[in-house]
């Protein structure tokens, strides 16, 4: 099992998260993640579909998101968490801060799956209940060594 695997599964999460709200809402997004290694080389290109819930705390939003990145090049699958805090800057402009954990696998090799956790910022772009998330993540190997960087673009909906 590669290492970058997996750090493109946790960006994946993290870049599908992101939203505004005036209460808690719930939102939905997708998105796709590129991971790239440190030379830079193309590793593999994930979908993702996250669900997330969209808190406002004092004066940004908090977003813990759940999700599911799939690449069909690489064969690879996994599941991720994380947390995203989006910092507004204008009406409809907002700074985002992320953390992820993510798994990847390849098939159903279970006992070889790889975690990683990551640190990233993007921007988070709304229109009324919709979210366009550009992203980057850095990735580094919990159970495996190597690291990662996964940029990303994501769109949310909220609920």
């Amino acid at each position: 099992m590669r290492p970058w695997l997996l750090t493109a599964a946790i960006g994946s999460a993290a870049v599908c998260a992101s939203g505004r709200a005036s209460a808690a809402d719930l939102a939905v997004g997708v998105g796709l993640v590129e991971a790239v290694a440190p030379a830079p080389a193309l590793l593999g290109l994930y979908s993702c579909a996250a669900v997330s819930l969209v808190l406002p705390a004092a004066s940004v939003l908090l977003a813990p998101t759940l999700g599911i990145e799939w690449s069909p090049e690489l064969g690879a699958w996994g599941f991720s968490g994380g947390l995203v805090m989006d910092v507004p800057v204008a009406k409809r402009l907002g700074v985002d801060f992320i953390a992820s954990v993510v798994h990847d696998q390849a098939g159903a090799a279970w006992s070889e799956a790889a975690f990683y956790a990551g640190i990233g910022a993007g921007v988070s772009v709304s229109r009324g209940a919709w979210t366009l998330s550009p992203s980057v993540i850095a990735f580094h190997g919990i159970n495996v060594a190597g690291w990662t960087l996964a940029p990303g673009l994501g769109v949310s909906r909220g609920f």
